[in-house]
């Protein structure tokens, strides 16, 4: 058995200390090549197998510095291979975890490497690092910009046949129908894709029917449903490519179009997958320093609030993103203390509000305004005035399920349980470093956006309104007072749900409208709306945000499901 001791080098960075390392490395590289020295005789990485010498070259790496670590790649053309496989870039991941405290998935996230996950994190290595001086300015010049990612989920489509074909009809041109036959039958030849449409009865149709007049009563038939299969082209979304991330719809003023996005999941993905894909990495994000934003977007009834929260019930299954993001985190904290070399100190709070109008309502005090002022609502929220301290996942529930009883829903034509306003959870993680005294507060902005709805599609025109009703009571109230006070008249009342749905779309408008701005590089209107002010962070690219796009496959939805991706589209072109 060979042992070695680090000794006197374990706190020294000089340049005998890293050729000490590496001599000792290759030493013990050739003894295993030799056979003098077997694996048995050191600890191995489970990682790592395949390669002899790799389990002893790592145990010594562990007591290493970094400079000593990247160096080791230069020793030979082996050693180069096994330090520049994915599986070492893993092991790399631990000891930035272990010696620097930054936390990485247990399973790889779709579209990464290892290798590009270390490359990431290691920018972050002087996270808990005491300040010195000119590390402000140095870290400005380090500012990193983040992109917004984007992905499509849907709703499944409508069981109602009646309304299965209620799109509007759409006429393509040539080059662009032949593409549409392509991507539905699966060929590749134009040739074949003519023959489909002639068969279809949408080529050269006056003529397939002067032709049909001298055929047999069965080939007629054939052609009247030639001549039905070519009026059945209307707009919608007509291809859902989760393998490549794209979605082909048929827009009735633009013909043929395609959307990108990071991620598209059909109406078949579980809600597990849902929130891998696009909030797992935002958990572990806000563990490491960064700001993170989640937000979902689209038609009113397509599923946004479901995203969200899921169902009530204690199913795993059924749980939405919130409480999967909420236990995630609180079991990242408990797994991460003993693992690391730093002695940290965190706390969890949560705060759950509703912006309605230029009101924002705390939904865990019974919906209590969050400032007396209106101009400085927004500045409450972001200062922690609505924060209530949370210790373990029941907490967090029991205030989840707590606020969303207090949120305004409410029935239309189109959703049973449609919600009224626009809703944000907001997670803040503070954490501290004892072993440097360095403090850092990170939130998770979780928003459940009220969706962009058709006054008449919903049926909200009129009915009763809570709002003027109060301001008729007022006007008795003055009238008894005084005889000369004019009566109140009050003409065509609005409902509740029209002033609803007015807010939602201001919220809306101001969140496209900083979109574009900041696709322009001009000023930022943040300022418009509530909503704006307080997703500022996540959209000026300060911290990570998504944007899951949610949307109905019904035609009958269409152009509402492609203003959805027009507004996906401007937010991942945003740099």
């Amino acid at each position: 058995m060979i042992v070695i001791y680090r000794g006197h080098f374990k706190n020294q960075n000089s340049n005998y200390h890293s050729i000490f390392w590496l001599i000792t490395a290759a030493y013990i590289s050739s003894l295993v090549q030799m056979g003098n020295l077997s694996c048995s005789d050191g600890v191995c990485i489970d990682d790592l197998k395949g390669d002899e010498d790799s389990g002893w070259l790592f145990s010594v790496l562990n007591f290493c510095d970094r400079n000593t670590r990247a160096n080791c790649i230069f020793l030979s053309k082996r050693h180069c291979k096994i330090l520049t496989t994915d599986a070492s870039f893993h092991w790399r991941l631990e000891q930035l975890h272990i010696e620097h405290g930054l936390y990485f998935p247990a399973q790889l996230p779709k579209g990464k490497t290892w290798r590009s996950m270390y490359i990431e994190l290691d920018k972050k290595r002087h996270l808990w690092e005491a300040e010195y001086p000119g590390q402000a300015e140095s870290a400005k010049l380090e500012y990193e910009k983040y992109r917004i990612s984007v992905y499509a989920r849907f709703k499944p489509l409508g069981i109602d046949s009646n309304r299965a074909r209620s799109g509007r009809k759409a006429v393509l041109p040539l080059h662009q129908r032949l593409e549409l036959i392509k991507i539905n039958n699966g060929i590749e030849s134009i040739k074949d894709a003519l023959c489909v449409l002639k068969e279809q009865g949408a080529w050269f149709k006056e003529k397939w029917e002067k032709l049909d007049q001298s055929t047999s009563p069965d080939e007629v038939t054939n052609s009247d449903s030639r001549e039905n299969a070519s009026d059945l082209l209307t707009s919608g979304i007509k291809l859902v490519d989760s393998r490549n991330s794209r979605v082909v719809v048929v827009d009735a003023t633009k013909g043929l179009r395609e959307f990108a996005f990071d991620s598209v999941l059909d109406d078949k993905t579980p809600q597990v997958d849902v929130y891998e894909q696009t909030t797992r990495g935002l958990v572990c994000d806000i563990v490491n320093g960064v700001s993170a934003t989640c937000l979902v977007y689209g038609q009113t009834s397509s599923g946004k609030t479901h995203t969200m929260f899921g169902t009530t019930e204690k199913d795993s299954n059924t749980a939405g993103i919130i409480p999967r993001a909420c236990s995630e985190l609180m079991n990242i904290l408990e797994r991460r203390k003993g693992t690391i070399n730093l002695n940290l100190q965190c706390s969890v709070s949560v705060s759950f509000v509703e912006i309605y109008g230029n009101d924002i309502l705390d939904l865990l005090k019974q919906g209590e305004k969050c400032s007396k002022s209106k101009v400085s609502a927004q500045r409450s929220v972001l200062d922690g005035s609505a924060e209530v301290l949370v210790e373990n996942v029941d907490d967090v529930m029991k205030l989840l399920w707590r606020g969303e009883a207090q949120r305004r829903k409410a029935a239309t034509a189109m959703n049973s349980r449609s919600s009224r306003a626009h809703s944000v959870f907001i997670v803040s993680l503070n954490q501290k470093c004892l072993n440097s005294n360095k403090s850092i507060k990170s939130r998770l902005f979780l928003a459940d956006l009220g969706g962009c709805e058709q006054t008449k599609k919903s049926q909200l025109e009129a009915g009763r309104s809570d709002h003027i009703e109060a301001i008729k009571e007022r006007n008795r109230n003055k009238q008894m007072e005084s005889k000369d006070e004019p009566e109140f008249s009050t003409g065509f009342v609005k409902s509740d749900r029209m002033r609803e749905a007015v807010y939602i779309n201001l919220g809306l408008m101001s969140l496209k409208s900083c979109v574009e701005a900041l696709n322009r590089g001009e000023h930022v209107p943040y300022a418009s709306s509530k909503l704006t002010m307080l997703l500022a962070s996540g959209l000026g690219g300060n911290g990570k945000t998504a944007v899951i796009v949610c949307a109905s496959q019904d035609e009958e939805h269409a152009s509402e499901t492609i203003n959805a991706f027009k507004f996906g589209q401007a937010c991942r072109t945003v740099s």
